[in-house]
């Protein structure tokens, strides 16, 4: 079988190349500037806004699975860039599912979305039918990412993603941006106040390993549609930050920064993960608490 990550040098990318060769999967990855440091895959260089580039992608990789992983993923950063992110969220998915269509294959796919499409949901956990309210540029992408892609008569899953995180995800997030911030502190290269945004709200974190394990299962056993990857559990900002500063034997402030929280967001989003358990029997076994110390170290490693 042969499977074909675009966006393969990000932070699920690595993880999803390593567990589909474990599968014995012959695997390709683009990447846009910086090749993924798994060495086992064959890697392309592609740009997905580029219509040569996505046919270049597909015709090299002739995929059986298509993991589409490439897309602009900060939230934040989207209301600096709404034009970027739209570019590459919505026309970069049209590139690559005209490459598979042209291409006369007929793999199975695999869209990532994102509970933010959700917005400022009526009922929690969320189910897959709860109405779209996207209030962010980034949530508006990734609606008509979705409504694109099921205008195309091909074998298609759309994964909502929940919140996932752990080891190996860029600053921009909550988790690596606070456990950066213990490491640094612990090092001694930065006084011991920790800058945080808004640290009421509630959201459903996964660990980036079992949400590998969630796609890869999604395109084995489930059906064409719509599924929430989640873990069905809210937890508090406040309590992520708390547990990580429990892993350290220094004493941390915590500040408040205004440009740390987003210009709109939502108090509280769970996901309703029954659909992808019932269809693929997929659960997430990594405790959070695992997720939270294996990121902690991650951070300090990278200080040493």
């Amino acid at each position: 079988m042969r499977a074909l990550i675009t966006g393969s040098e990000g932070f699920v990318g690595p993880y999803l190349s390593e567990l589909l060769l474990k599968n014995n999967f012959e695997v390709y990855g683009t990447y846009l500037t910086t090749p993924t440091t798994i060495v086992d895959i064959h890697q392309i260089q592609t740009d997905i806004t580029q219509k040569e580039d996505a046919k270049n992608a597909v015709k090299e990789s002739k995929p059986d699975f298509v993991f589409h992983l490439a897309g602009f993923s900060s939230v934040g950063e989207s209301w600096k860039k709404p034009e970027l992110c739209r570019q590459i969220n919505v026309e970069g998915t049209r590139n690559l599912l005209d490459a598979i269509k042209e291409s006369n294959t007929n793999p199975r796919i695999l869209i990532i979305s994102s509970s933010e499409v959700y917005g400022i949901p009526k009922e929690n956990p969320i189910p897959e039918t709860h109405t779209l309210n996207p209030i962010s540029p980034y949530a508006k992408s990734r609606v008509e990412q979705e409504q694109l892609a099921t205008k195309y008569d091909l074998d298609l899953v759309i994964s909502r993603s929940f919140n996932h995180t752990g080891p190996r995800q860029p600053k921009g997030f909550v988790v690596p941006d606070i456990a950066s911030q213990i490491a640094s502190i612990e090092s001694g290269k930065t006084p011991p106040t920790i800058e945080v945004g808004n640290t009421d709200a509630i959201r459903d974190f996964t660990d980036v390993r079992d949400i590998v394990k969630a796609y890869l299962t999604a395109l084995q056993k489930a059906p064409k549609g719509t599924y929430n990857i989640a873990s069905g559990k809210g937890t508090q900002i406040k309590t992520i930050i708390e547990t990580l500063i429990s892993f350290s034997n220094t004493n941390i402030n915590l500040h408040k920064n205004p440009e740390k929280t987003r210009p709109l967001d939502t108090p509280i989003r769970i996901g309703d993960p029954t659909k992808i358990q019932q269809t693929t029997n997929w659960k997430p076994t990594t405790p959070l608490k695992k997720t939270l110390k294996d990121t902690l170290k991650y951070w300090r490693q990278k200080q040493q």
